[in-house]
């Protein structure tokens, strides 16, 4: 870009720490603007209530992160992350039955979030044009007398209120509480559209010494809740010889934070490994409940009453239950969007970022609100073409692979609809149990 140029990122979280990476090679100077204080040390904070919970990252949003800082990977490695095979090392349970075990080359680390978090400010903070200023509280969007063009955000800290102006660019990276919208609307635009999914969800976490432990494949094990049976539940493989496990009810199921509760919980599930864990496991910290209400997605596509200068990403643009453990991927296919369309140096950057993400977004929403619709009412069973493919993939490693790398944002959903697979469920005729296959 020519003369000297500005760019602010609200929220310093993964995805706004992503949003700067992509930034800083394009503008002199990144400013990431966080309410929060950082730790020095990889430790959940305040300012992510779901940072406990556990995070998985595949290949797609890997080789995303390794675009974006070269050489990540291997440094999460040294730093004792455990990476395997998605299907090879995962034990998975869908409908109740246990996927065949099958090598597909699709890389996952499992990790926890405030180490990716720590690792990623760390690598961002070392580019020299990005600056990270913390305990800043983001109220407000500043435009041109025309409201035309965001040029900047208006501030309060400890220095009071500051009017950052100036600015090319402004990310909207903070997450689902996004103001943004009510902004826009304070501003006179066109209320943003949004579609909601009220999907209902509890969620509980706690991490436990990984020691003598069971995890059931060499990463863990993952089981998918499905009509019937509201509950899910995973346990994965963490560094520093921990284990993260979470269990999750969908549509107001009962789930609680005590151990009563969460063996309860698991042992509705298919497999004894999450229970084990519960009853047997030394806890090295306490549990945590948080609830996810709705799904939601801005439709910034829908509108063309927008001012230019401003990019939503992440949580901020679309928000899907964590259950489904696209979000990390999606904020890091999206940041490498925005770097690739700033170095093409595009006018119309919202228009052509929302184009760029789409297929990503639109995959990661439908796979998410499609299941979680199985479980809200007016469901009917026999219109679930997705629990045949659920079911043919308990029976058929290709089948498995084929729902595991598109539930995964690995490959496209048409990819489910092609005839070696259509073949493959031809015969397929899910009975819908009553309660969950026995161990």
């Amino acid at each position: 870009m020519s003369g000297s140029s500005d760019a602010y990122v609200i929220g310093g979280s993964i995805g706004g720490l992503l949003a700067a990476s992509a930034l800083a090679q394009h503008f002199d100077r990144v400013l990431v603007l966080e309410l929060d204080h950082f730790p020095a040390n990889p430790r959940a904070r305040h300012g992510v209530p779901q940072g406990r919970q556990v995070h998985a990252l595949v290949s797609r949003g890997l080789e995303a992160l390794n675009d974006l800082l070269p050489g990540f990977t291997d440094e999460l490695v040294d730093a004792g992350v455990a990476t395997g095979d998605l299907m090879a090392d995962l034990q998975w349970f869908y409908e109740g039955h246990p996927l065949p075990w099958a090598r597909i080359g699709v890389q996952m680390m499992s990790a926890t979030r405030p180490l990716l978090e720590h690792q990623i400010r760390r690598r961002v903070g070392m580019l020299g044009n990005v600056g990270i200023v913390e305990g800043c509280l983001v109220d407000g969007l500043l435009t041109t007398q025309d409201r035309k063009r965001v040029i900047g955000v208006r501030t309060s800290g400890h220095n009071g209120i500051v009017e950052l102006t100036g600015a090319e660019l402004v990310i909207d990276a903070s997450g689902r509480a996004t103001r943004v919208p009510h902004w826009l609307a304070g501003l006179g635009f066109r209320q943003v559209p949004a579609d909601r999914v009220q999907i209902d969800q509890s969620y509980v976490t706690r991490q436990y010494r990984r020691k003598n432990h069971d995890l059931g494949g060499r990463l863990g094990t993952v089981s998918m809740p499905f009509p019937g049976q509201p509950y899910g539940g995973c346990v994965m493989t963490e560094e520093g010889d921990r284990c993260g496990l979470m269990l999750w009810g969908m549509a107001g199921a009962r789930l609680g934070s005590d151990d009563a509760d969460l063996i309860a919980a698991a042992e509705q599930l298919p497999t004894g490994i999450l229970a084990d864990v519960v009853r047997t496991g030394a806890p090295t910290g306490t549990s945590r409940l948080m609830r996810f209400p709705v799904e939601r997605r801005y439709r910034y596509d829908q509108t063309d009453s927008l001012p230019a200068g401003l990019i939503p990403m992440g949580d901020a643009l679309c928000t899907i239950s964590p259950s489904h453990a696209q979000g990390m991927t999606v904020a890091a296919v999206q940041a490498l969007a925005l770097r690739n369309l700033l170095k093409g140096g595009e006018a119309d950057l919202l228009g052509r970022f929302l184009a760029e993400s789409a297929s990503t977004i639109d995959t990661a929403w439908q796979i998410a609100t499609g299941n979680d619709a199985r479980f809200l009412p007016g469901y009917d069973p026999a219109t679930d073409h997705s629990a045949i493919l659920r079911l043919g993939a308990s029976r058929d490693p290709i089948v498995a692979a084929a729902l595991l790398r598109v539930v995964q944002l690995v490959d496209p959903p048409t990819r489910l609809a092609d005839e070696d697979i259509l073949a493959r469920l031809r015969d397929v005729r899910p009975a819908r149990p009553e309660a969950p296959a026995q161990r």
